[in-house]
Protein backbone atom coordinates (compact mmCIF):
# COMPACT_ATOMS: atom_id res chain seq x y z
CA UNK A 1 0.00 0.00 0.00
CA UNK A 2 1.49 3.18 -0.96
CA UNK A 3 1.72 6.33 1.78
CA UNK A 4 -0.51 7.80 -0.25
CA UNK A 5 -3.24 4.91 0.28
CA UNK A 6 -2.34 4.85 3.79
CA UNK A 7 -2.73 8.65 4.43
CA UNK A 8 -5.95 8.81 2.62
CA UNK A 9 -7.73 5.77 4.54
CA UNK A 10 -6.14 6.90 7.92
CA UNK A 11 -5.74 10.98 8.61
CA UNK A 12 -6.84 13.05 5.36
CA UNK A 13 -10.43 13.28 6.48
CA UNK A 14 -9.16 14.65 9.90
CA UNK A 15 -6.82 16.82 8.42
CA UNK A 16 -9.65 17.99 5.98
CA UNK A 17 -11.92 18.99 8.71
CA UNK A 18 -9.04 21.05 10.11
CA UNK A 19 -8.53 23.17 7.11
CA UNK A 20 -12.42 23.47 6.70
CA UNK A 21 -12.46 24.30 10.01
CA UNK A 22 -9.37 26.68 10.57
CA UNK A 23 -9.88 30.20 11.01
CA UNK A 24 -10.29 32.78 9.66
CA UNK A 25 -13.02 31.06 7.36
CA UNK A 26 -14.06 34.15 5.82
CA UNK A 27 -11.48 34.54 3.65
CA UNK A 28 -12.87 31.54 1.28
CA UNK A 29 -15.99 29.88 0.71
CA UNK A 30 -15.65 26.30 2.35
CA UNK A 31 -14.51 23.52 -0.14
CA UNK A 32 -12.33 26.07 -2.08
CA UNK A 33 -8.56 25.66 -2.33
CA UNK A 34 -7.41 29.22 -3.06
CA UNK A 35 -4.25 31.81 -2.29
CA UNK A 36 -6.59 32.72 0.88
CA UNK A 37 -7.68 29.59 2.26
CA UNK A 38 -4.33 27.67 1.44
CA UNK A 39 -2.95 30.22 3.80
CA UNK A 40 -4.94 28.44 6.57
CA UNK A 41 -2.11 25.81 6.01
CA UNK A 42 0.85 27.38 5.89
CA UNK A 43 1.13 29.69 9.03
CA UNK A 44 3.43 28.34 12.54
CA UNK A 45 0.34 28.19 14.16
CA UNK A 46 -1.64 25.78 12.06
CA UNK A 47 0.68 23.68 10.55
CA UNK A 48 1.15 21.82 13.46
CA UNK A 49 -2.27 20.27 13.80
CA UNK A 50 -2.09 18.56 10.53
CA UNK A 51 -1.41 15.01 10.20
CA UNK A 52 0.68 15.39 7.01
CA UNK A 53 0.90 18.51 5.17
CA UNK A 54 2.70 17.17 2.23
CA UNK A 55 0.38 14.42 1.65
CA UNK A 56 -2.72 16.25 2.23
CA UNK A 57 -1.43 18.69 -0.47
CA UNK A 58 -0.83 15.88 -2.80
CA UNK A 59 -4.23 14.45 -2.31
CA UNK A 60 -5.68 18.29 -3.48
CA UNK A 61 -3.25 18.07 -6.07
CA UNK A 62 -4.38 14.72 -6.94
CA UNK A 63 -8.05 14.91 -7.11
CA UNK A 64 -8.02 18.14 -8.86
CA UNK A 65 -6.43 16.45 -11.96
CA UNK A 66 -9.00 13.94 -11.90
CA UNK A 67 -11.10 16.63 -11.27
CA UNK A 68 -10.27 18.83 -14.05
CA UNK A 69 -10.19 15.61 -16.54
CA UNK A 70 -13.52 14.08 -15.95
CA UNK A 71 -15.64 17.40 -15.62
CA UNK A 72 -13.66 18.78 -18.77
CA UNK A 73 -13.84 15.54 -21.01
CA UNK A 74 -16.21 13.06 -19.46
CA UNK A 75 -19.17 15.69 -18.19
CA UNK A 76 -21.63 12.60 -17.74
CA UNK A 77 -19.36 10.91 -15.28
CA UNK A 78 -18.91 13.46 -13.24
CA UNK A 79 -21.46 14.08 -10.73
CA UNK A 80 -21.19 10.35 -10.54
CA UNK A 81 -17.13 11.11 -9.68
CA UNK A 82 -17.93 13.93 -7.20
CA UNK A 83 -20.64 11.91 -5.51
CA UNK A 84 -18.04 8.83 -4.60
CA UNK A 85 -15.13 9.97 -4.36
CA UNK A 86 -13.50 11.17 -1.66
CA UNK A 87 -14.23 15.25 -0.26
CA UNK A 88 -11.89 17.61 -1.62
CA UNK A 89 -11.14 20.83 -1.75
CA UNK A 90 -11.33 22.55 -5.58
CA UNK A 91 -8.88 24.60 -7.21
CA UNK A 92 -11.55 26.28 -9.35
CA UNK A 93 -12.30 29.60 -6.96
CA UNK A 94 -13.43 32.26 -8.90
CA UNK A 95 -12.67 35.05 -6.77
CA UNK A 96 -8.69 34.70 -7.95
CA UNK A 97 -7.24 34.63 -4.34
CA UNK A 98 -3.69 34.28 -5.11
CA UNK A 99 -3.90 32.47 -8.25
CA UNK A 100 -4.43 28.90 -7.80
CA UNK A 101 -6.74 28.23 -10.68
CA UNK A 102 -5.09 24.62 -12.00
CA UNK A 103 -4.42 21.39 -9.98
CA UNK A 104 -0.41 22.08 -10.42
CA UNK A 105 -0.62 25.53 -8.92
CA UNK A 106 -1.87 24.10 -5.44
CA UNK A 107 1.82 22.24 -5.35
CA UNK A 108 3.82 25.96 -6.71
CA UNK A 109 1.90 28.04 -4.41
CA UNK A 110 2.34 26.30 -1.60
CA UNK A 111 6.03 26.13 -2.32
CA UNK A 112 5.98 29.86 -2.66
CA UNK A 113 3.38 31.19 -0.09
CA UNK A 114 2.34 34.66 -0.69
CA UNK A 115 3.22 35.87 2.87
CA UNK A 116 6.83 36.21 4.18
CA UNK A 117 6.09 34.86 7.26
CA UNK A 118 4.00 31.71 6.22
CA UNK A 119 5.94 28.55 5.75
CA UNK A 120 6.89 26.86 2.51
CA UNK A 121 5.53 23.52 1.85
CA UNK A 122 7.98 21.87 -0.88
CA UNK A 123 6.38 18.16 -1.59
CA UNK A 124 9.52 16.06 -3.20
CA UNK A 125 9.19 15.28 -6.99
CA UNK A 126 8.74 11.23 -5.63
CA UNK A 127 5.91 12.01 -3.19
CA UNK A 128 4.33 13.61 -6.29
CA UNK A 129 4.61 10.93 -8.63
CA UNK A 130 3.49 8.64 -6.00
CA UNK A 131 0.47 10.65 -5.72
CA UNK A 132 -0.24 10.50 -9.50
CA UNK A 133 0.79 6.77 -10.24
CA UNK A 134 -1.81 6.09 -7.07
CA UNK A 135 -4.95 8.40 -8.59
CA UNK A 136 -4.38 8.09 -12.53
CA UNK A 137 -6.43 6.41 -13.76
CA UNK A 138 -6.94 3.49 -10.92
CA UNK A 139 -8.28 5.67 -8.67
CA UNK A 140 -12.00 6.55 -10.33
CA UNK A 141 -12.21 2.95 -11.99
CA UNK A 142 -12.26 1.38 -7.99
CA UNK A 143 -15.27 3.89 -7.08
CA UNK A 144 -18.44 2.60 -6.38
CA UNK A 145 -21.09 4.37 -9.11
CA UNK A 146 -17.50 4.76 -11.51
CA UNK A 147 -17.35 1.64 -12.56
CA UNK A 148 -20.78 1.61 -14.68
CA UNK A 149 -19.01 4.55 -16.89
CA UNK A 150 -16.09 2.23 -17.34
CA UNK A 151 -17.60 -0.94 -18.18
CA UNK A 152 -20.19 1.11 -20.66
CA UNK A 153 -16.97 2.38 -22.02
CA UNK A 154 -17.77 5.90 -21.52
CA UNK A 155 -14.40 6.40 -19.65
CA UNK A 156 -11.08 4.09 -20.28
CA UNK A 157 -7.89 4.56 -17.82
CA UNK A 158 -6.21 5.60 -21.00
CA UNK A 159 -8.62 7.79 -22.11
CA UNK A 160 -8.74 9.50 -18.53
CA UNK A 161 -4.89 9.91 -19.01
CA UNK A 162 -4.25 10.98 -22.19
CA UNK A 163 -7.22 13.81 -21.28
CA UNK A 164 -5.24 14.74 -17.96
CA UNK A 165 -1.92 15.07 -21.10
CA UNK A 166 -3.81 17.00 -22.96
CA UNK A 167 -5.24 19.43 -21.10
CA UNK A 168 -3.20 22.93 -21.01
CA UNK A 169 -4.39 23.04 -17.04
CA UNK A 170 -2.20 19.58 -16.85
CA UNK A 171 0.89 20.04 -18.24
CA UNK A 172 2.91 19.69 -14.77
CA UNK A 173 1.58 16.55 -14.76
CA UNK A 174 2.07 16.21 -18.42
CA UNK A 175 6.07 16.62 -18.24
CA UNK A 176 6.46 14.16 -15.23
CA UNK A 177 4.87 11.26 -17.36
CA UNK A 178 6.74 11.85 -20.66
CA UNK A 179 10.09 11.43 -18.51
CA UNK A 180 9.09 8.28 -16.62
CA UNK A 181 7.87 7.12 -20.10
CA UNK A 182 11.19 8.19 -21.23
CA UNK A 183 12.99 6.39 -18.45
CA UNK A 184 11.06 3.17 -18.73
CA UNK A 185 11.89 3.52 -22.60
CA UNK A 186 15.46 3.90 -22.15
CA UNK A 187 15.99 1.32 -19.32
CA UNK A 188 14.91 -2.19 -21.52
Amino acid sequence: MSSISQYLHRDYMGDLTEFLDSPPREYGIAGLICGWTIENLLTSDRIGKYADPERFLCVQYGMNLLNQAIWTYFRPAHWVWISSCAAFLTSRCSSAHGGILYPESILRYAARPLFRDHLRIVVSESLVEETEAYFIPAYPEALPGMERHFSAGLISGNALVQAILNDKDCLGFAMRYARRQWKAGGSS
